[in-house]
């Protein structure tokens, strides 16, 4: 999402910062926090068949796949 507009982003921020950094280098912190953030907020799937998620237009609108472990430890 901010990968094309990213070299005018950080020249505005460079430049609102008077040729410093500092407002880029916050800005590149807050976009790996949010990237950490939605990992974190993932759910796990080792263990879990993920082939029926495969085929989601197949299923009725609503349902769910159900978490099935496919590896036995």
């Amino acid at each position: 999402m901010l990968a094309g507009p990213a070299p005018v982003i950080s020249v505005g921020l460079v430049s609102l910062a008077g040729g410093s950094p500092t407002l880029l280098a916050g800005a590149m912190v807050a976009v790996a926090v949010a990237g950490l953030v939605a990992v974190l907020a993932l759910p796990e799937t080792r263990g879990i068949d993920l082939a029926p998620m495969a085929h989601v237009e197949d299923r009725p609108r609503g349902e769910t796949p159900a978490a099935s472990p496919s590896v036995r430890p």
